[in-house]
């Protein structure tokens, strides 16, 4: 099997280099630009593994031999003329970012059926210094959407991500799950992209019931759809109290996680976090749910510069 990765940031150069030492399968990043040298990425907790891929394959657009596409950037970079060139070979295309419904719908129909939702169970990122840095943790799963009808490639890139190192199985209702969990967290994303770091959000206790409060109205937008564990847990008891602890003992056992929050969820995720607000703020409004903080929480992230 022959895997193409589209986009070299820190996700999909975890989930190419894993794939490509550890797996079975072939594998192209495709990029925007040529890029030559090496890829390393080190696992963030106490093993420290580093893995080096020495000579990546890359190309422009998605090879013609490629059996499966792994998706690893977000909506805001799949424009039409990208999409087209995701739909030219056939393959299925495994998107590892999150749709909301309306980007969902406008993929769907550029990929003609192609389109596999999932997602993600690595945590990665690029440090200051651009080294790439993830962790792999033990409960968490990639989660494929089972196609139907079944298809035997996205079955074979399922093995081979768990033969990876990557624990990875086919799941039905992906795309639903994906989109309550990321609807249901955002809002907090939003206050700490707002705050700036994580002190700061701590310090702003207006902002923080702010986000907590947005949080609740996006919850309602979601309701009755099944969200992660870890998402339902964060909004239905974090407050001040608790993420003040939380912050502590995280602090304690991984200082770099904290660095990790506010770096994804700060300034790389910005643009990302002022668009979802929006489609997040809409949906609620299209669907006659309260979305007061939401909305305001919408003008605050978008007076970020």
């Amino acid at each position: 099997m022959h895997v193409a990765v589209l986009g070299e940031g820190a996700l999909g150069s975890v989930y190419g280099v894993l794939l490509a030492v550890r797996g079975k399968a072939s594998l192209t990043f495709v990029v925007r630009r040529d890029v030559r040298g090496p890829i390393t990425i080190t696992r963030a907790d106490r093993r420290a593994e580093a893995l080096t891929l020495v000579e990546p394959t890359r190309a422009l657009t998605v090879p013609h031999g490629a059996d499966v596409v792994l998706c690893t950037v977000s909506a805001l970079d799949l424009d039409d003329a990208t999409l087209a060139k995701l739909a030219a070979p056939g393959k299925p295309v495994v998107m590892l970012t999150p749709l909301l419904p309306k980007d969902f719908e406008r993929v769907h129909g550029m990929l003609h059926g192609q389109l596999v939702a999932a997602m993600p169970s690595v945590v990665a990122y690029r440090n200051d210094e651009g080294a790439i840095r993830y962790w792999l943790p033990r409960v968490a799963t990639t989660l494929v959407e089972e196609p139907r009808p079944l298809s035997p490639v996205v079955d074979e890139l399922v093995r081979d991500l768990t033969a990876s190192g990557i624990t990875a199985r086919l799941h039905a209702g992906t795309q639903a799950l994906n989109v309550a969990s990321t609807v249901t967290f955002l809002p907090l994303a939003c206050a700490l992209d707002a705050a700036g770091s994580v002190d700061g959000l701590m310090r702003n206790r207006e902002l923080l019931d702010l986000g907590l409060a947005a949080a609740k109205e996006a919850q309602a937008v979601v309701s009755g759809e099944k969200t992660a564990p870890w998402a339902d847990l964060l909004v239905r008891f974090l407050g001040p109290r608790t993420l003040s602890v939380g912050v502590a003992l995280a602090r304690a056992r991984s200082a770099e996680a904290i660095r990790y929050v506010e770096h994804h969820f700060g300034s790389k995720m910005h643009r990302q976090n002022v668009a979802m607000a929006d489609a997040i703020t809409e949906l609620a409004r299209e669907r006659g749910l309260p979305h007061t903080s939401l909305a305001r929480l919408q003008i605050v992230l978008g007076t970020r510069p």
